[in-house]
Order: C-alpha cells, then sequence, then structure tokens
C-alpha cells in the first residue's frame, strides 16, 4: 500500500466514526511512521488543538478530506502553523485533488 492509499484508508476508517459536528478528516503521517486522524470542525479551538498536538513531530505526510470524500487543502491557518511551530513540515507531502493523485510540499501550498 502506497502513502496516499494508506492515509486515504486512514481517512475512511474515520469518517465511518465521525463525530457529528466534524467537517473534514485530516490524517498524518509523522517522518517516525506513526498515522493519525483528526476530526476538524473548523472552530478555531479545534484548529488549535491539532496544531498543539504536533508540536513534537515533523509530519511527512498530510490528507485533508471533507466527509463528502473529496480532498482539499486544510485552512490556511493550519498549515501556517505546521511551518510555524516547525520549519522541517515545510516538507511534508500534502495531497491534492486531481486526475491522478498530486502531492505537493507543504511549503508551497501557501501563497
Amino acid at each position: 500500500m502506497d502513502l496516499y492509499e494508506q492515509l486515504m484508508h486512514a481517512a475512511h476508517d474515520a469518517i465511518n466514526e465521525i463525530q457529528p459536528n466534524a467537517s473534514q478528516i485530516i490524517v498524518t503521517k509523522t517522518v517516525k511512521g506513526a498515522v493519525y486522524t483528526f476530526m476538524n470542525d473548523l472552530s478555531d479551538t479545534a484548529e488549535e488543538r491539532f496544531l498543539v498536538s504536533f508540536q513534537e513531530e515533523t509530519l511527512d505526510a498530510l490528507l485533508c478530506i471533507w466527509t463528502n470524500r473529496q480532498i482539499d487543502l486544510p485552512s490556511i491557518r493550519i498549515r501556517k502553523g505546521l511551518l510555524q511551530i516547525n520549519p522541517k513540515n515545510g516538507n511534508t507531502a500534502v495531497f491534492l485533488q486531481g486526475e491522478k493523485t498530486i502531492a505537493k510540499p507543504l511549503s508551497q501550498t501557501i501563497v
């Protein structure tokens, strides 16, 4: 199973157990290999909780998926926050929607 499939599998498992107020699932894989899922209700509080939970980690990959299973970028607040807490996160592969699965480094998703 490749990296995209691994993260998508975790996202689909999380969607099956989604909390009522969650709008999207953010799946991360750390450089140490741990995979985490986070249910985001798009509130400032939830996004801050997400960022705090990764202060000690460097991410290898990130996938953000809406509950309708459409891939999207996480909010700009999350993307900038990940770079602020750890500049090495700039190399995190962020999966994008497209004909073929495309990943860009996190640092290139901030315009």
